[in-house]
């Protein structure tokens, strides 16, 4: 176990024992303390951490943000009584360009709070507190001071400081991860003014996000990596085989303008067959002529142009989707629509209008998309990216039942491995949500076909791919574990804005996000409803592959889950863009195994399959060293029948080996957020491998299986689970 720093502060008695009545905070060091230098030896080295500093203001200054303040402490009742101000180290590490110019350095900053007849500014503290509060061979260089923040009386001061220690990459992070706080440490004291409203229910010990000891920081303001602070450089949009780009890119790269690139339309097993196609028939029995082949886009083009000049109804629609879809008349119904108007009378009005802009937008889709869409099918890595008016528009066809070839998804047919994309599963769908699921996709084509919200990116779909043997050996990855930050507050697509987004996703992306379902994924979906468009092109994911969306826009707001969602409102999405005018947001589409029982996830093959999985959605070989943080939560439970302690760990261990920080949300559960980071903790200070961590799932599954069917994880890993 490395050496532990202990932080302890000793009030001393009311009697003034020492004549001061100050407290007295004393750093102690459990372990080897070095040997004390000679006077020369001293003064060399003073003189050294002079210069030091002098260097090291000048850099930090110059590269480094101004810090801001932690949040204040919310108000109180009544005011708290004068006493000592307490302290708390703060670590971030320094940007690579700074580290480069001279000895390794770490950023800190000291929080404190006291009386304001006190004074207690972090720069006369720390004159005075001397050694009390640094350890030999550091030495602080202040960057910036915040002061004179009143709150119930006390105020709330931070410095931020620069600290020159070690010399070796080892010895910086052995700083960073021995700190520690003793159970009797005022950090955290309900006495004191906390630093969070929540900061007294992490365990003592326990790290935040950031690395920081005891340190809680609120909900969303985690200190950790987005996409919009990675600083990632695209270059120039660019189409290649691995990438279908449906823009043309020289408008796009040096005019900044959104234009179709005309190409070919294709009618083969590689492409998506587009309801335009000229091959796209059907047959239509009459007197004279028999039954005879028609071009099917004839009769869309009637009908829709049809709803596009009137005041349709849901009768209309109902009517125009049969006609060109003949072979369904029987089969199709649309309750879901009539019960739709039915719920909400107020809403017809607007409903006639929606499906009118609707019907006009499918109607472009010959100007829209100019080029052929291939499929994203398994065993190949490519990616395509169009803007947002396309994917509408292909939506939209799909709200009205155009896909040639997609209506049959029995085994053996064309698109058997395939997502459906037409929406007259949903049409059919008698459940009682499924009002609340049109409300949402109706919201989204009431935005995009009005001529002042619709949006104006573009959006790029990527299946991702891993060979077999290029897939990690877990036996041999020595790489330690990387932060961890667990909560029971806040949601993915909220909290973990600007960070990778999981989705807990079925091997047919979406799920029944146009059937019966309606929990992770499905929700995802409807708030994201670009993410439909998926289904149109992506085959069914594989054991080492995932699909990967970046730039969907958020339309919606909602409430609830599964039986209880409810769409709420429109939401606004402020989200900002990258050089290809992607909206900083990403997820990825990772599917679980599907349980038929619990026990089964405890074999080294399927944990082995589950590593593989999420080492797929996680890792990233375009932007290795500019990687955002990875938001998720328990992946695969449920329906899937998963452990969530089982797939939290099997997700740290691929988060490690793809390099990438995480944000594990519990979804309420406050049990679950403790036990995670208390094993955090323990793997951490004890410098757990992945490669030792899956040896020990092995031996795991092995009891679990055989001798003690209930034997819990984390008391396994020596990580006592904490008391409800």
């Amino acid at each position: 176990m490395a050496t532990a720093l202990n932080y302890r502060s000793n009030q001393l008695s009311k009697g003034r024992a020492d004549g001061s009545g100050k407290a007295a905070a004393i750093w102690r060091l459990s372990g080897q303390r070095s040997a004390k230098p000679s006077p020369q030896e001293g003064e060399k080295k003073r003189r050294e951490e002079h210069q030091f500093a002098v260097q090291t203001a000048a850099a930090v200054k110059e590269e480094l943000p101004a810090p801001t303040a932690d949040p204040l402490p919310p108000p109180t009742s009544r005011p708290l009584p004068p006493e000592p101000p307490t302290m708390c180290r703060q670590w971030d590490l320094l940007p690579p360009s700074f580290t480069r110019k001279g000895p390794r350095a770490l950023l800190l900053q000291i929080h404190t709070f006291g009386s304001p007849r006190q004074n207690k500014s972090p720069t006369r503290i720390l004159q005075k507190a001397g050694n009390a509060i640094f350890r030999p061979g550091e030495r602080p260089v202040f960057i910036d001071d915040v002061t004179d923040q009143h709150t119930c009386g006390y105020r709330a001061c931070a410095a931020t400081v620069a600290l020159s220690y070690g010399r070796t990459n080892e010895e910086m992070a052995g700083v960073k991860e021995c700190l520690t706080y003793a159970p009797d440490s005022p950090v955290g004291d309900r006495r004191s003014p906390p630093l969070s409203p929540r900061g007294s229910d992490r365990p003592p010990g326990a790290q935040g996000f950031d690395g920081t000891p005891g340190d809680e920081v609120p909900c969303g303001q985690w200190r950790q990596k987005r996409a919009e602070n990675c600083n990632i450089c695209l270059g120039e949009l660019t189409p290649s085989t691995k990438h279908q780009v449906l823009i043309d890119v020289n408008d796009f790269n040096h005019r900044h303008v959104i234009k179709p690139y005309n190409g070919q339309q294709r009618w083969d097993a590689r492409h998506v067959k587009m309801p335009n196609s000229h091959f796209s028939t059907y047959k239509k029995s009459s007197v004279l002529s028999g039954d005879r082949a028609r071009v099917r886009w004839d009769a869309i083009e009637k009908r829709l142009t049809e709803l596009a000049k009137g005041s349709p109804s849901v009768m209309n629609v109902e009517s125009a989707i049969k006609a060109y879809n003949p072979q369904y008349k029987d089969q199709w119904n649309f309750e879901a629509l009539y019960t739709y108007f039915d719920r909400l009378p107020k809403e017809q009005d607007v409903f006639s209008c929606v499906i009118a802009k609707m019907a006009d937008l499918a109607l472009k889709l010959p100007r829209y998309v100019t080029t052929a869409i291939p499929l994203l099918q398994q065993g190949v890595g490519c990616a395509i990216t169009l803007s947002q008016m396309q994917i509408a528009c292909l939506l939209a066809n799909a709200f009205y039942c155009t896909f040639p070839h997609r209506n049959n998804s029995k085994p053996g047919t064309e698109y058997c491995n395939y997502p459906t994309i037409n929406f007259s599963s949903l049409f059919a769908d008698r459940a009682p949500t499924t009002t609340e699921k049109l409300r949402a996709i109706f919201h989204y084509f009431k935005t995009v076909t009005d001529e002042d919200t619709k949006p104006r990116g573009l959006v790029t779909f990527e299946r991702c791919f891993i060979q077999d043997r290029k897939l990690p050996p877990w036996t041999t990855q020595t790489m330690t574990f990387t932060k961890l930050h667990a909560t029971s507050e806040g949601t993915i697509e909220k909290d973990g804005r600007g960070m990778l987004q999981v989705d807990f996703a079925c091997n047919m992306v979406g799920g029944g996000v146009l059937g019966h379902g309606l929990v992770q994924e499905e929700i995802l979906f409807l708030i994201h409803p670009e993410l439909i468009v998926a289904r149109l092109f992506t085959e069914k994911l594989n054991d080492n592959e995932c699909l990967k969306i970046t730039g969907v826009q958020q339309y919606s707001l909602y409430s609830g889950y599964s039986r209880n969602f409810e769409w709420v409102g429109p939401y606004q999405d402020n989200t900002s863009r990258d050089e290809w005018k992607r909206l900083h947001r990403q997820i990825v589409a990772i599917d679980a195994l599907n349980l038929k029982r619990t026990e089964d996830q405890y074999t080294e093959r399927n944990i082995k399959r589950e590593l593989n999985k999420a080492y797929c959605g996680f890792v990233d070989t375009h932007n290795a060293n500019t990687l955002p943080a990875i938001a998720t939560g328990n992946w695969g439970c449920g329906a899937f029948h998963g452990e969530s302690k089982l797939k939290a760990l099997i997700q740290m261990m691929a988060a490690a080996a793809a390099g990438r920080d995480m944000v594990f949300f519990t979804f309420g559960d406050r049990k679950l957020e403790k036990d995670l980071m208390k094993l955090h903790q323990n793997l951490t200070e004890q410098k757990s491998t992945v490669a030792k961590i899956y040896e020990t799932l092995k031996s795991y599954c092995l009891i679990k299986r055989g001798h003690d069917p209930q034997l819990d994880l984390f008391k396994f890993l020596d990580v006592p689970s904490s008391s409800l």
